[in-house]
């Protein structure tokens, strides 16, 4: 569980900004959440189209996409020469609306995919089990390097809401797939610049004067990360801590905050951000 409380200690603070950086995969969009079962009960189905419903065309691991190690992969692997294509669907219990940029983190194996495959993929978003939109055109789908120098992140930006994201695969005549997926993801558009105008490589960013939906002297059931959706939340309302925008005495450098009182915590029972490995944060609170 990630709780704010245990960053600034147990007694009385007054708590305006945290926010940690890592890495952005596209310009204008947060950076990307993947769709894991301990974040969205993302859930992951498999299936093969054309010849592959009837030859060898090997799908392995496909529960590695939403496991909690993001490093973890499923292999798609169709034979040389085989016409066919195999897919992974990705479920989640969030429905995320239109404007959010909809994808996978792939590789082929072991490094970059060469460009001349991506012809042979699309992507598709489904919303209530119903299709929404399939992309297939390798001038729409938008290809990034992402996760490291071996990995192909494919997306588009979706324009109708969706839960659910699928990736299609298929050979092209005379070319072996053997092809790696890490996990599907989404890219939130509501990028907002952190403080002194940084813009990019935010994991979480929680602000006294956005995302909590209250007015001044009330209690804070829930403050929303302005860089990803993780959010942290608090049921018991008597360990809440209370948002000051006007209270003079309660603010921090004439700006709004929070005042965490004694056990006030805020949590995720997850976790603040989508990074397992090392991050940076920065802390912004006066201890009164």
């Amino acid at each position: 569980m990630s709780q704010l409380s245990s960053l600034i200690g147990p007694t009385r603070q007054l708590y305006n900004r945290f926010f940690a950086a890592e890495s952005v995969l596209a310009a204008d969009f947060n950076p990307p959440t993947p769709l894991l079962a301990t974040t969205y009960s993302a859930t992951v189905t498999t299936g093969r189209t054309g010849l592959c419903t009837v030859l060898n065309c090997f799908i392995t691991n496909s529960g590695n996409v939403v496991d909690s190690d993001t490093a973890n992969v499923g292999n798609i692997n169709i034979p040389l020469g085989l016409v066919g294509g195999v897919y992974f669907r990705v479920d989640t219990n969030t429905t995320f609306p239109a404007g959010y940029r909809a994808g996978f983190l792939i590789d082929n194996g072991g490094g970059l995919i060469d460009l001349s495959l991506f012809s042979s993929f699309s992507l598709s978003t489904y919303l209530n089990g119903v299709q929404q939109e399939n992309i297939s055109s390798s001038t729409l789908l938008d290809v990034s390097l992402f996760g490291g120098a071996n990995s192909n992140a494919i997306s588009f930006v979706a324009s109708k809401a969706f839960d659910e994201v699928r990736l299609d695969a298929g050979s092209l005549v005379g070319a072996l797939l053997n092809l790696n997926v890490y996990y599907a993801f989404v890219q939130d558009p509501d990028y907002v610049p952190a403080p002194g105008g940084v813009s990019a490589n935010l994991l979480s960013w929680y602000k006294a004067d956005a995302g909590t939906g209250v007015s001044d002297g009330q209690s804070v059931a829930q403050w929303d990360n302005q860089a990803a959706p993780y959010h942290v939340t608090q049921a018991a309302a008597g360990s809440r801590p209370l948002y000051y925008s006007t209270t003079a005495a309660n603010l921090l450098n004439f700006n709004p905050a929070l005042s965490f009182d004694g056990g006030d915590a805020l949590s995720n029972l997850n976790r603040m951000h989508a990074n397992t490995d090392g991050w940076q944060g920065i802390v912004v609170a006066m201890d009164q």
